[in-house]
Protein backbone atom coordinates (compact mmCIF):
# COMPACT_ATOMS: atom_id res chain seq x y z
CA UNK A 1 0.00 0.00 0.00
CA UNK A 2 1.39 3.61 -0.92
CA UNK A 3 1.27 5.91 2.02
CA UNK A 4 2.00 8.82 -0.10
CA UNK A 5 -0.76 11.07 -1.91
CA UNK A 6 -1.16 10.70 -5.45
CA UNK A 7 0.25 13.44 -8.11
CA UNK A 8 -2.52 16.69 -8.07
CA UNK A 9 -2.42 20.49 -8.17
CA UNK A 10 -0.82 22.95 -5.68
CA UNK A 11 -3.67 23.71 -2.83
CA UNK A 12 -3.99 27.54 -2.03
CA UNK A 13 -5.83 28.55 0.87
CA UNK A 14 -7.06 25.01 1.80
CA UNK A 15 -8.02 24.43 -1.80
CA UNK A 16 -9.95 27.76 -2.54
CA UNK A 17 -8.41 27.95 -5.92
CA UNK A 18 -10.17 24.58 -6.64
CA UNK A 19 -13.67 25.39 -5.40
CA UNK A 20 -13.35 28.77 -7.57
CA UNK A 21 -13.13 26.63 -10.58
CA UNK A 22 -15.24 23.94 -9.60
CA UNK A 23 -18.13 26.66 -9.75
CA UNK A 24 -16.98 28.17 -13.34
CA UNK A 25 -16.67 24.33 -14.73
CA UNK A 26 -16.81 21.24 -12.71
CA UNK A 27 -16.00 19.14 -15.76
CA UNK A 28 -13.65 21.24 -17.38
CA UNK A 29 -12.00 21.37 -13.86
CA UNK A 30 -11.51 17.28 -13.30
CA UNK A 31 -11.07 17.34 -16.91
CA UNK A 32 -7.43 19.77 -16.57
CA UNK A 33 -7.02 17.01 -13.64
CA UNK A 34 -7.25 14.22 -15.40
CA UNK A 35 -5.24 15.43 -18.49
CA UNK A 36 -2.38 16.98 -16.15
CA UNK A 37 -1.71 14.60 -13.41
CA UNK A 38 -3.38 10.90 -14.62
CA UNK A 39 -6.06 8.52 -13.78
CA UNK A 40 -5.71 8.96 -9.89
CA UNK A 41 -5.43 12.75 -8.47
CA UNK A 42 -5.09 14.10 -4.75
CA UNK A 43 -6.12 17.93 -4.14
CA UNK A 44 -7.72 19.44 -1.44
CA UNK A 45 -10.75 21.22 -0.52
CA UNK A 46 -10.57 22.64 2.89
CA UNK A 47 -10.20 20.36 5.60
CA UNK A 48 -10.64 17.43 3.52
CA UNK A 49 -8.10 15.23 1.50
CA UNK A 50 -10.00 14.33 -2.48
CA UNK A 51 -8.92 12.13 -5.07
CA UNK A 52 -10.23 11.76 -8.19
CA UNK A 53 -10.54 8.13 -10.04
CA UNK A 54 -11.22 7.74 -13.65
CA UNK A 55 -9.93 4.05 -14.56
CA UNK A 56 -12.61 1.74 -14.88
CA UNK A 57 -10.69 -0.64 -12.62
CA UNK A 58 -10.33 2.08 -9.80
CA UNK A 59 -14.08 3.13 -9.92
CA UNK A 60 -15.03 -0.22 -9.90
CA UNK A 61 -13.35 -0.84 -6.50
CA UNK A 62 -15.20 1.91 -5.14
CA UNK A 63 -18.76 1.10 -6.56
CA UNK A 64 -18.40 -2.58 -5.87
CA UNK A 65 -15.51 -4.71 -4.54
CA UNK A 66 -14.86 -2.66 -1.94
CA UNK A 67 -18.34 -0.51 -1.15
CA UNK A 68 -18.64 -0.92 2.38
CA UNK A 69 -15.58 1.21 3.03
CA UNK A 70 -17.64 4.59 1.82
CA UNK A 71 -20.52 6.34 2.45
CA UNK A 72 -22.70 8.99 0.43
CA UNK A 73 -20.47 12.50 1.11
CA UNK A 74 -22.19 14.19 4.19
CA UNK A 75 -22.02 17.60 2.09
CA UNK A 76 -24.73 15.73 -0.93
CA UNK A 77 -26.93 14.57 2.64
CA UNK A 78 -26.79 18.39 3.97
CA UNK A 79 -27.97 19.61 0.70
CA UNK A 80 -30.31 16.92 -0.70
CA UNK A 81 -31.49 16.62 2.74
CA UNK A 82 -33.49 19.62 2.67
CA UNK A 83 -36.01 17.71 0.24
CA UNK A 84 -35.45 14.71 0.05
CA UNK A 85 -35.22 14.21 3.97
CA UNK A 86 -33.54 10.52 4.85
CA UNK A 87 -34.59 8.96 1.53
CA UNK A 88 -33.31 6.22 -0.82
CA UNK A 89 -30.49 8.25 -2.41
CA UNK A 90 -29.04 9.96 0.89
CA UNK A 91 -29.47 7.56 3.13
CA UNK A 92 -26.58 4.86 4.61
CA UNK A 93 -26.18 1.63 6.05
CA UNK A 94 -29.11 -0.17 7.92
CA UNK A 95 -31.75 2.47 6.99
CA UNK A 96 -30.71 2.21 3.46
CA UNK A 97 -30.73 -1.51 3.38
CA UNK A 98 -34.41 -1.40 5.19
CA UNK A 99 -35.51 1.43 2.27
CA UNK A 100 -34.43 -0.73 -0.62
CA UNK A 101 -35.92 -4.05 0.22
CA UNK A 102 -38.97 -1.75 0.20
CA UNK A 103 -39.06 0.00 -2.69
CA UNK A 104 -37.62 -2.88 -4.61
CA UNK A 105 -40.50 -4.74 -5.66
CA UNK A 106 -41.62 -1.83 -7.45
CA UNK A 107 -39.01 -2.20 -10.02
CA UNK A 108 -38.61 -5.84 -10.56
CA UNK A 109 -39.12 -7.10 -13.86
CA UNK A 110 -42.27 -8.60 -13.28
CA UNK A 111 -43.91 -5.23 -12.58
CA UNK A 112 -42.15 -3.41 -15.86
CA UNK A 113 -44.86 -5.31 -18.16
CA UNK A 114 -47.80 -3.18 -16.39
CA UNK A 115 -45.58 0.11 -16.41
CA UNK A 116 -45.22 -0.07 -20.50
CA UNK A 117 -48.79 0.37 -21.23
CA UNK A 118 -48.82 3.21 -18.83
CA UNK A 119 -45.60 4.89 -20.21
CA UNK A 120 -47.34 4.25 -24.05
CA UNK A 121 -50.31 5.91 -23.13
CA UNK A 122 -48.77 8.53 -22.11
CA UNK A 123 -45.69 9.31 -25.17
CA UNK A 124 -49.61 8.69 -27.53
CA UNK A 125 -51.33 11.49 -25.65
CA UNK A 126 -48.30 13.51 -26.01
CA UNK A 127 -47.94 12.63 -29.47
CA UNK A 128 -51.71 13.47 -29.86
CA UNK A 129 -50.69 17.27 -29.21
CA UNK A 130 -48.49 17.25 -31.64
CA UNK A 131 -49.06 18.51 -35.77
CA UNK A 132 -47.27 18.52 -38.31
CA UNK A 133 -44.24 20.78 -39.18
CA UNK A 134 -45.09 22.15 -35.67
CA UNK A 135 -41.65 23.24 -33.67
CA UNK A 136 -41.59 21.88 -30.58
CA UNK A 137 -39.77 22.67 -27.39
CA UNK A 138 -38.66 19.22 -26.93
CA UNK A 139 -36.88 19.45 -23.66
CA UNK A 140 -40.08 20.86 -22.19
CA UNK A 141 -42.26 18.06 -23.75
CA UNK A 142 -39.22 15.37 -22.29
CA UNK A 143 -39.73 16.83 -18.61
CA UNK A 144 -43.80 16.98 -19.10
CA UNK A 145 -44.12 13.59 -20.46
CA UNK A 146 -41.74 11.81 -18.04
CA UNK A 147 -43.37 13.31 -15.02
CA UNK A 148 -46.43 11.92 -16.14
CA UNK A 149 -44.89 8.59 -16.12
CA UNK A 150 -43.51 8.54 -12.90
CA UNK A 151 -46.51 9.69 -11.34
CA UNK A 152 -48.98 7.62 -13.10
CA UNK A 153 -46.68 4.27 -12.73
CA UNK A 154 -45.42 4.68 -9.41
CA UNK A 155 -47.97 6.53 -7.39
CA UNK A 156 -51.32 5.93 -9.77
CA UNK A 157 -51.71 9.56 -9.61
CA UNK A 158 -52.56 12.15 -12.40
CA UNK A 159 -51.25 15.15 -12.29
CA UNK A 160 -51.75 16.55 -16.15
CA UNK A 161 -53.16 19.88 -14.36
CA UNK A 162 -49.73 20.74 -12.04
CA UNK A 163 -46.79 19.38 -14.51
CA UNK A 164 -45.76 23.38 -15.59
CA UNK A 165 -45.49 23.74 -11.60
CA UNK A 166 -43.80 21.02 -10.79
CA UNK A 167 -40.94 20.89 -13.27
CA UNK A 168 -40.46 24.43 -11.91
CA UNK A 169 -40.16 24.02 -8.72
CA UNK A 170 -38.14 20.42 -9.83
CA UNK A 171 -35.64 23.01 -11.85
CA UNK A 172 -35.30 25.98 -8.63
CA UNK A 173 -34.69 23.29 -6.69
CA UNK A 174 -32.22 21.13 -8.55
CA UNK A 175 -30.90 25.06 -9.13
CA UNK A 176 -30.46 25.61 -5.25
CA UNK A 177 -28.24 22.45 -4.76
CA UNK A 178 -25.97 22.78 -7.40
CA UNK A 179 -24.88 26.21 -5.88
CA UNK A 180 -25.14 24.94 -2.35
CA UNK A 181 -22.90 22.19 -3.26
CA UNK A 182 -19.89 24.27 -4.15
CA UNK A 183 -20.76 26.71 -1.33
CA UNK A 184 -17.56 26.39 1.44
CA UNK A 185 -20.05 26.20 3.98
CA UNK A 186 -23.88 25.07 3.14
CA UNK A 187 -26.70 26.21 4.65
CA UNK A 188 -27.30 24.15 7.77
CA UNK A 189 -30.20 22.03 7.81
CA UNK A 190 -31.70 23.36 10.81
CA UNK A 191 -31.67 27.08 9.25
CA UNK A 192 -34.68 28.12 7.14
CA UNK A 193 -33.73 29.24 3.62
CA UNK A 194 -33.93 33.15 4.41
CA UNK A 195 -32.53 34.93 1.65
CA UNK A 196 -33.42 31.99 -0.91
CA UNK A 197 -37.30 32.63 -1.70
CA UNK A 198 -37.71 30.78 -5.12
CA UNK A 199 -35.99 27.39 -3.53
CA UNK A 200 -38.19 27.77 -0.72
CA UNK A 201 -41.11 28.31 -2.07
CA UNK A 202 -40.40 24.95 -4.47
CA UNK A 203 -39.43 22.70 -1.58
CA UNK A 204 -43.04 23.63 -0.23
CA UNK A 205 -44.76 22.98 -3.01
CA UNK A 206 -43.08 19.51 -3.86
CA UNK A 207 -43.97 18.60 0.04
CA UNK A 208 -47.96 20.22 -0.26
CA UNK A 209 -47.96 17.52 -3.21
CA UNK A 210 -46.68 14.47 -1.99
CA UNK A 211 -48.15 14.68 1.05
CA UNK A 212 -51.62 15.32 -0.51
CA UNK A 213 -50.95 12.29 -2.89
CA UNK A 214 -50.13 10.18 0.66
CA UNK A 215 -53.88 11.93 1.87
CA UNK A 216 -55.65 11.39 -0.85
CA UNK A 217 -54.80 7.54 -1.30
CA UNK A 218 -55.40 6.99 2.45
CA UNK A 219 -58.78 8.44 2.04
CA UNK A 220 -59.46 6.30 -1.10
CA UNK A 221 -59.07 3.08 0.33
CA UNK A 222 -57.93 2.17 -3.24
CA UNK A 223 -55.40 -1.27 -3.31
CA UNK A 224 -53.36 -0.07 -5.94
CA UNK A 225 -50.20 -2.65 -6.54
CA UNK A 226 -48.50 0.36 -7.10
CA UNK A 227 -44.94 1.82 -4.93
CA UNK A 228 -47.04 3.94 -3.00
CA UNK A 229 -49.35 1.05 -1.83
CA UNK A 230 -46.55 -1.01 -1.54
CA UNK A 231 -44.73 1.73 0.68
CA UNK A 232 -47.89 2.54 2.80
CA UNK A 233 -48.97 -0.60 3.48
CA UNK A 234 -45.68 -1.67 4.17
CA UNK A 235 -44.43 -3.24 7.61
CA UNK A 236 -40.63 -3.05 8.94
CA UNK A 237 -40.46 -6.95 10.27
CA UNK A 238 -37.21 -5.51 12.01
CA UNK A 239 -37.38 -3.81 15.29
CA UNK A 240 -40.95 -3.01 16.74
CA UNK A 241 -42.63 -3.96 13.53
CA UNK A 242 -44.26 -0.92 13.25
CA UNK A 243 -45.61 0.55 9.98
CA UNK A 244 -43.83 2.89 7.42
CA UNK A 245 -44.82 6.63 8.70
CA UNK A 246 -46.70 8.72 6.49
CA UNK A 247 -43.20 11.33 6.61
CA UNK A 248 -40.86 8.39 5.57
CA UNK A 249 -43.19 7.42 2.74
CA UNK A 250 -43.44 11.56 2.15
CA UNK A 251 -39.44 11.24 1.37
CA UNK A 252 -38.93 8.13 -0.57
CA UNK A 253 -41.97 9.53 -3.14
CA UNK A 254 -40.29 12.87 -2.90
CA UNK A 255 -36.90 11.25 -3.95
CA UNK A 256 -38.21 8.84 -6.79
CA UNK A 257 -39.94 11.88 -8.21
CA UNK A 258 -37.09 13.92 -8.56
CA UNK A 259 -34.67 11.28 -9.67
CA UNK A 260 -36.69 9.24 -11.60
CA UNK A 261 -38.45 12.57 -13.64
CA UNK A 262 -35.45 14.75 -14.34
CA UNK A 263 -32.89 12.01 -14.63
CA UNK A 264 -34.85 10.39 -17.82
CA UNK A 265 -35.98 13.17 -19.15
CA UNK A 266 -32.58 14.50 -19.69
CA UNK A 267 -31.69 11.08 -21.50
CA UNK A 268 -34.47 11.15 -23.56
CA UNK A 269 -33.53 15.06 -24.46
CA UNK A 270 -29.96 14.35 -25.70
CA UNK A 271 -31.16 11.13 -27.41
CA UNK A 272 -33.18 13.13 -29.10
CA UNK A 273 -31.04 15.62 -30.26
CA UNK A 274 -28.26 13.95 -31.14
CA UNK A 275 -30.43 11.14 -33.60
CA UNK A 276 -31.98 14.87 -35.20
CA UNK A 277 -28.05 15.62 -35.70
CA UNK A 278 -26.70 12.12 -37.34
CA UNK A 279 -29.58 11.31 -39.93
CA UNK A 280 -27.36 8.21 -40.62
CA UNK A 281 -27.80 6.75 -37.23
CA UNK A 282 -31.79 8.37 -36.80
CA UNK A 283 -32.43 6.48 -40.52
CA UNK A 284 -31.60 2.64 -39.58
CA UNK A 285 -33.15 3.07 -36.17
CA UNK A 286 -36.34 4.51 -37.37
CA UNK A 287 -36.35 1.29 -40.08
CA UNK A 288 -35.84 -1.08 -37.19
CA UNK A 289 -38.96 0.62 -35.43
CA UNK A 290 -41.43 0.03 -37.98
CA UNK A 291 -40.09 -3.41 -39.19
CA UNK A 292 -41.42 -4.22 -35.67
CA UNK A 293 -43.96 -2.43 -35.36
CA UNK A 294 -45.59 -0.85 -38.58
CA UNK A 295 -48.20 1.64 -37.24
CA UNK A 296 -48.72 0.47 -34.13
CA UNK A 297 -47.39 1.46 -30.51
CA UNK A 298 -45.07 -0.25 -28.76
CA UNK A 299 -45.20 -2.30 -26.05
CA UNK A 300 -43.37 -4.50 -23.25
CA UNK A 301 -43.09 -7.72 -25.28
CA UNK A 302 -41.45 -5.57 -28.12
CA UNK A 303 -37.86 -4.31 -26.42
CA UNK A 304 -35.88 -7.50 -27.32
CA UNK A 305 -36.53 -6.81 -30.94
CA UNK A 306 -35.87 -2.74 -30.89
CA UNK A 307 -32.02 -3.19 -30.27
CA UNK A 308 -31.13 -0.77 -32.47
CA UNK A 309 -32.78 1.86 -30.36
CA UNK A 310 -31.51 0.48 -27.08
CA UNK A 311 -27.84 0.99 -28.34
CA UNK A 312 -28.73 4.45 -29.64
CA UNK A 313 -30.14 5.38 -25.90
CA UNK A 314 -27.25 3.51 -24.34
CA UNK A 315 -24.66 5.84 -26.63
CA UNK A 316 -26.80 9.23 -26.00
CA UNK A 317 -26.04 8.76 -22.10
CA UNK A 318 -22.29 7.38 -23.23
CA UNK A 319 -21.77 11.28 -24.44
CA UNK A 320 -24.18 12.77 -22.22
CA UNK A 321 -24.89 10.73 -19.02
CA UNK A 322 -27.96 12.56 -16.99
CA UNK A 323 -25.57 12.12 -13.89
CA UNK A 324 -22.38 13.22 -14.95
CA UNK A 325 -20.31 13.43 -11.57
CA UNK A 326 -20.50 11.00 -8.32
CA UNK A 327 -19.02 11.22 -4.89
CA UNK A 328 -18.57 9.50 -2.30
CA UNK A 329 -16.83 9.34 1.23
CA UNK A 330 -14.40 7.63 2.79
CA UNK A 331 -16.05 5.59 6.13
CA UNK A 332 -13.00 3.55 6.76
CA UNK A 333 -9.32 3.50 5.92
CA UNK A 334 -9.29 1.52 2.75
CA UNK A 335 -6.55 1.43 -0.27
CA UNK A 336 -7.95 2.40 -3.80
CA UNK A 337 -5.38 2.22 -6.73
CA UNK A 338 -2.46 1.45 -4.44
CA UNK A 339 -3.12 4.21 -2.31
CA UNK A 340 -4.58 4.26 1.52
CA UNK A 341 -7.71 6.74 1.72
CA UNK A 342 -8.16 7.56 5.34
CA UNK A 343 -11.62 8.18 6.94
CA UNK A 344 -13.44 11.29 5.95
CA UNK A 345 -11.90 11.68 2.29
CA UNK A 346 -13.95 12.57 -0.65
CA UNK A 347 -13.62 10.44 -3.26
CA UNK A 348 -14.89 11.95 -7.19
CA UNK A 349 -15.83 10.19 -10.07
CA UNK A 350 -16.91 11.64 -13.56
CA UNK A 351 -19.21 9.24 -16.09
CA UNK A 352 -18.71 11.90 -18.44
CA UNK A 353 -14.87 11.71 -18.39
CA UNK A 354 -14.68 8.00 -18.39
CA UNK A 355 -17.12 7.80 -21.06
CA UNK A 356 -15.10 9.60 -23.51
CA UNK A 357 -11.60 7.73 -22.32
CA UNK A 358 -10.32 6.69 -26.07
CA UNK A 359 -9.14 3.38 -24.02
CA UNK A 360 -12.36 2.48 -24.47
CA UNK A 361 -14.40 4.69 -26.99
CA UNK A 362 -12.12 5.14 -29.71
CA UNK A 363 -13.25 8.18 -31.79
CA UNK A 364 -14.18 8.97 -28.34
CA UNK A 365 -16.50 12.25 -29.49
CA UNK A 366 -18.30 9.99 -32.29
CA UNK A 367 -21.98 9.56 -31.63
CA UNK A 368 -21.96 5.84 -32.53
CA UNK A 369 -24.47 3.38 -31.63
CA UNK A 370 -22.65 0.17 -33.05
CA UNK A 371 -20.16 0.71 -29.99
CA UNK A 372 -23.44 -0.98 -28.00
CA UNK A 373 -23.52 -4.09 -30.42
CA UNK A 374 -24.22 -7.78 -28.76
CA UNK A 375 -20.02 -8.57 -28.09
CA UNK A 376 -19.00 -5.05 -28.31
CA UNK A 377 -20.74 -4.55 -25.24
CA UNK A 378 -19.14 -7.02 -23.11
CA UNK A 379 -15.41 -6.50 -24.17
CA UNK A 380 -16.05 -3.57 -22.24
CA UNK A 381 -14.05 -3.15 -18.61
CA UNK A 382 -16.71 -3.03 -16.25
CA UNK A 383 -17.32 0.51 -15.13
CA UNK A 384 -16.04 2.11 -18.62
CA UNK A 385 -20.19 2.67 -19.25
CA UNK A 386 -21.87 3.52 -15.77
CA UNK A 387 -24.54 5.76 -16.15
CA UNK A 388 -26.24 4.15 -13.32
CA UNK A 389 -23.94 4.25 -11.26
CA UNK A 390 -22.21 0.45 -10.25
CA UNK A 391 -22.57 -2.25 -7.45
CA UNK A 392 -25.12 -2.11 -4.18
CA UNK A 393 -25.94 1.39 -4.67
CA UNK A 394 -26.52 1.60 -8.54
CA UNK A 395 -29.57 3.32 -9.38
CA UNK A 396 -32.59 0.91 -8.31
CA UNK A 397 -34.91 2.28 -10.78
CA UNK A 398 -32.00 1.40 -14.02
CA UNK A 399 -34.44 -1.54 -15.86
CA UNK A 400 -37.76 0.94 -15.51
CA UNK A 401 -35.53 3.88 -16.88
CA UNK A 402 -34.22 1.86 -19.77
CA UNK A 403 -37.58 0.35 -20.75
CA UNK A 404 -39.02 4.04 -20.46
CA UNK A 405 -36.36 5.50 -22.71
CA UNK A 406 -36.67 2.93 -25.76
CA UNK A 407 -40.39 3.05 -25.65
CA UNK A 408 -40.83 6.50 -25.91
CA UNK A 409 -37.78 6.88 -28.83
CA UNK A 410 -39.08 3.95 -30.68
Amino acid sequence: MNRTDPPGPPNEAFGRNHIAEMRRDLVGFCDRLWREYGDVVHFRLGPFPCYQFIHPEHIQEVFVRKAKSFHKPARLKQVFGRFEGNGLVVSDGELWSRQHRLVQPAFQTARLHSYASVITECVGRMLDGWKEETVVDFSAEMRRLTLRIVTRTLFSTAVDDEVDQIGEAVDAIQRWSMREMNRVLATPRWLPLFGQPKARRAIAFIDRLVRRIIRERRASKMRADDLLGRLLDAVDNEGDRKRVTDHQVRDELVTLLLAGHETSAAALIWAGWLLARHADVQKPVANQVRAVLGNRPPGYADLPQLVEVEQALKEAMRLYPPVYFLSRQVAETVEIAGYELPPLSQVYMNPFLTQRDPRWFPEQEKFDPLRFTPGKEEQLPPCAWFPFGAGPRACIGRGFAMMEGVLVLA
